[in-house]
């Protein structure tokens, strides 16, 4: 049977290590099944790693995810504060979004892909 506290504890790790993306696989792990995200707080740990490897439209949805389930944490209010500035008006020009696309297609990390296939796998397949 899995601990989730074991769980919490090696995401941390792994983001002590900086593999956001591995405690992210986990927070969503720990959050399936669960629509209110542990009363946010897996949310606004997704929304931590996000913003850590820089993708702030995403880390803004998960902050508002966690302040949605629970509007009184102050950390939640906090982090969604931080980043009220992102919005569309701060995304990159098309001829940046298709050089960024090529470099993380040649590195092999690609936030774009991963966002578009946990979407499938919580909207398509659902």
């Amino acid at each position: 049977m899995l601990d989730f506290n074991d769980l919490e504890r090696h995401a941390r790790r792994l983001i002590d290590v900086g593999r956001f993306a591995d405690a992210i696989a986990i927070y969503l792990f720990m959050g399936d099944d669960d629509p209110s995200q542990d009363a946010g707080y897996l949310a606004w740990r997704v929304g931590q790693c996000r913003e850590a490897i820089g993708e702030l439209h995403a880390a803004k949805r998960w902050y508002g995810i966690a302040l949605g389930e629970n509007p009184g944490v102050e950390k939640y209010q906090d982090a969604l504060r931080r980043l009220e500035g992102v919005g569309v008006d701060t995304l990159p020009s098309a001829d940046e979004c298709q050089r960024d696309l090529f470099r993380s297609l040649q590195s092999g990390h690609c936030p774009i892909l991963t966002d578009l296939i946990h979407y499938e796998q919580d909207v398509c397949v659902a």
